[in-house]
Protein backbone atom coordinates (compact mmCIF):
# COMPACT_ATOMS: atom_id res chain seq x y z
CA UNK A 1 0.00 0.00 0.00
CA UNK A 2 1.52 3.64 -0.99
CA UNK A 3 2.15 6.28 2.24
CA UNK A 4 0.09 8.93 0.43
CA UNK A 5 1.20 11.35 3.04
CA UNK A 6 5.18 10.61 2.28
CA UNK A 7 4.91 10.74 -1.19
CA UNK A 8 3.38 13.82 -0.78
CA UNK A 9 5.51 15.54 2.00
CA UNK A 10 8.34 14.26 -0.52
CA UNK A 11 7.06 16.35 -3.25
CA UNK A 12 6.04 19.12 -1.82
CA UNK A 13 9.41 19.71 -0.06
CA UNK A 14 11.02 18.81 -3.52
CA UNK A 15 8.95 21.70 -5.21
CA UNK A 16 9.79 24.11 -2.04
CA UNK A 17 13.19 23.33 -2.51
CA UNK A 18 13.79 22.62 -5.93
CA UNK A 19 12.37 26.06 -7.16
CA UNK A 20 15.65 28.15 -8.54
CA UNK A 21 17.26 24.88 -9.72
CA UNK A 22 13.69 24.38 -12.19
CA UNK A 23 14.31 28.62 -13.24
CA UNK A 24 17.60 27.88 -13.88
CA UNK A 25 17.05 25.47 -15.70
CA UNK A 26 14.45 27.36 -17.66
CA UNK A 27 16.55 30.67 -17.79
CA UNK A 28 19.40 28.77 -19.72
CA UNK A 29 17.80 27.01 -21.91
CA UNK A 30 15.95 30.60 -22.98
CA UNK A 31 19.29 31.67 -23.72
CA UNK A 32 20.09 28.31 -25.84
CA UNK A 33 17.02 29.59 -27.80
CA UNK A 34 14.41 27.45 -26.51
CA UNK A 35 11.61 29.37 -24.55
CA UNK A 36 9.24 26.32 -23.66
CA UNK A 37 10.43 25.61 -20.03
CA UNK A 38 10.32 29.30 -19.21
CA UNK A 39 6.79 29.20 -20.83
CA UNK A 40 5.97 26.13 -19.37
CA UNK A 41 6.82 27.68 -15.63
CA UNK A 42 4.90 30.99 -15.89
CA UNK A 43 1.96 29.14 -17.44
CA UNK A 44 1.41 27.07 -14.50
CA UNK A 45 2.70 29.17 -11.88
CA UNK A 46 0.30 32.13 -12.88
CA UNK A 47 -2.94 29.52 -13.84
CA UNK A 48 -3.23 30.27 -17.01
CA UNK A 49 -4.58 27.91 -19.82
CA UNK A 50 -2.22 26.68 -22.66
CA UNK A 51 -2.43 24.35 -25.90
CA UNK A 52 -0.67 21.93 -24.93
CA UNK A 53 -0.73 22.38 -21.30
CA UNK A 54 -3.62 21.10 -18.52
CA UNK A 55 -3.68 23.42 -16.00
CA UNK A 56 -6.40 24.43 -13.57
CA UNK A 57 -7.47 27.91 -14.85
CA UNK A 58 -6.48 30.72 -12.59
CA UNK A 59 -5.18 28.38 -10.19
CA UNK A 60 -2.30 30.80 -9.60
CA UNK A 61 0.93 29.33 -7.40
CA UNK A 62 2.69 31.09 -4.79
CA UNK A 63 5.60 30.55 -7.04
CA UNK A 64 4.15 32.77 -9.41
CA UNK A 65 4.81 36.16 -7.71
CA UNK A 66 8.39 35.50 -7.16
CA UNK A 67 9.12 33.99 -10.51
CA UNK A 68 8.07 37.53 -11.95
CA UNK A 69 10.40 39.05 -9.75
CA UNK A 70 13.14 37.01 -10.99
CA UNK A 71 12.25 37.61 -14.45
CA UNK A 72 11.85 41.50 -14.01
CA UNK A 73 15.71 41.38 -13.12
CA UNK A 74 16.81 38.47 -15.61
CA UNK A 75 15.26 39.21 -18.60
CA UNK A 76 16.35 42.50 -20.49
CA UNK A 77 15.05 43.02 -23.84
CA UNK A 78 12.67 40.51 -23.52
CA UNK A 79 8.87 40.68 -23.32
CA UNK A 80 6.04 38.08 -22.83
CA UNK A 81 2.89 37.74 -23.19
CA UNK A 82 0.14 35.00 -21.86
CA UNK A 83 -1.55 33.29 -25.50
CA UNK A 84 -3.39 30.18 -24.48
CA UNK A 85 -3.40 29.58 -28.14
CA UNK A 86 0.51 28.92 -28.10
CA UNK A 87 1.29 25.57 -27.22
CA UNK A 88 3.09 26.11 -23.63
CA UNK A 89 0.74 29.62 -23.12
CA UNK A 90 3.25 32.12 -23.79
CA UNK A 91 4.94 33.90 -26.69
CA UNK A 92 8.29 35.38 -26.49
CA UNK A 93 9.58 38.75 -27.73
CA UNK A 94 13.50 39.33 -28.07
CA UNK A 95 15.29 42.09 -28.92
CA UNK A 96 17.98 42.32 -31.26
CA UNK A 97 20.13 41.67 -28.16
CA UNK A 98 17.54 40.46 -25.86
CA UNK A 99 18.23 37.70 -23.31
CA UNK A 100 18.83 36.64 -20.10
CA UNK A 101 21.32 38.08 -17.45
CA UNK A 102 23.42 35.77 -16.82
CA UNK A 103 24.79 37.31 -13.49
CA UNK A 104 20.87 36.67 -12.64
CA UNK A 105 21.09 32.77 -13.41
CA UNK A 106 24.46 32.67 -11.17
CA UNK A 107 22.59 34.27 -8.01
CA UNK A 108 19.77 31.99 -8.67
CA UNK A 109 22.95 28.94 -8.50
CA UNK A 110 23.98 30.41 -5.53
CA UNK A 111 20.89 30.28 -3.52
CA UNK A 112 20.60 26.28 -4.71
CA UNK A 113 18.07 24.92 -2.06
CA UNK A 114 16.89 28.36 -0.68
CA UNK A 115 13.54 28.59 -0.45
CA UNK A 116 11.03 31.20 -1.96
CA UNK A 117 10.43 32.89 1.67
CA UNK A 118 14.37 33.39 2.68
CA UNK A 119 15.66 36.50 3.30
CA UNK A 120 18.60 35.45 0.77
CA UNK A 121 16.01 35.66 -1.76
CA UNK A 122 14.57 38.79 -1.37
CA UNK A 123 17.77 40.41 -0.84
CA UNK A 124 19.06 39.06 -4.12
CA UNK A 125 15.89 39.84 -5.89
CA UNK A 126 13.79 42.67 -4.66
CA UNK A 127 10.77 43.69 -5.72
CA UNK A 128 10.48 45.93 -8.72
CA UNK A 129 8.32 48.43 -7.84
CA UNK A 130 7.07 50.44 -11.50
CA UNK A 131 5.51 54.31 -11.10
CA UNK A 132 2.20 54.53 -12.50
CA UNK A 133 2.37 57.61 -15.12
CA UNK A 134 0.33 60.61 -13.89
CA UNK A 135 -2.90 60.14 -15.14
CA UNK A 136 -4.26 63.10 -17.64
CA UNK A 137 -7.39 65.14 -16.87
CA UNK A 138 -8.95 62.77 -20.10
CA UNK A 139 -7.96 59.68 -18.41
CA UNK A 140 -9.09 60.46 -15.43
CA UNK A 141 -12.42 61.86 -16.71
CA UNK A 142 -12.53 58.22 -19.06
CA UNK A 143 -12.04 55.94 -16.09
CA UNK A 144 -14.83 57.90 -14.07
CA UNK A 145 -17.52 57.43 -16.94
CA UNK A 146 -16.53 53.73 -17.40
CA UNK A 147 -16.70 53.03 -13.78
CA UNK A 148 -20.34 54.75 -13.52
CA UNK A 149 -21.58 52.87 -16.53
CA UNK A 150 -20.24 49.57 -14.86
CA UNK A 151 -22.12 50.59 -11.58
CA UNK A 152 -25.08 51.86 -13.34
CA UNK A 153 -25.47 47.84 -15.55
CA UNK A 154 -24.22 46.54 -12.07
CA UNK A 155 -27.34 48.16 -10.27
CA UNK A 156 -29.62 47.49 -13.17
CA UNK A 157 -30.06 51.43 -13.21
CA UNK A 158 -29.65 54.29 -15.89
CA UNK A 159 -26.36 56.20 -16.15
CA UNK A 160 -28.46 59.27 -16.05
CA UNK A 161 -29.60 58.10 -12.31
CA UNK A 162 -26.23 57.03 -11.80
CA UNK A 163 -24.60 61.22 -12.39
CA UNK A 164 -28.07 62.54 -10.42
CA UNK A 165 -26.41 60.10 -7.74
CA UNK A 166 -22.86 61.14 -7.96
CA UNK A 167 -24.13 64.68 -8.23
CA UNK A 168 -25.88 64.80 -5.04
CA UNK A 169 -23.45 62.16 -2.93
CA UNK A 170 -20.58 65.28 -3.16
Amino acid sequence: MADHVKSWLSDVRGAEYGFFRAVVQALESFNDGDGNSLGKLLTITHGKTAKRLKTIEKDRMQFATPLKTILDHALQGVTYKYYKEADFGVVFKKSENGGVDTTRIEALRVLGDASIRDKAFKSAFPKITKEAPEKSEEDRLAQLHKYMAKFAADNDLSIEVVKMMASTAA
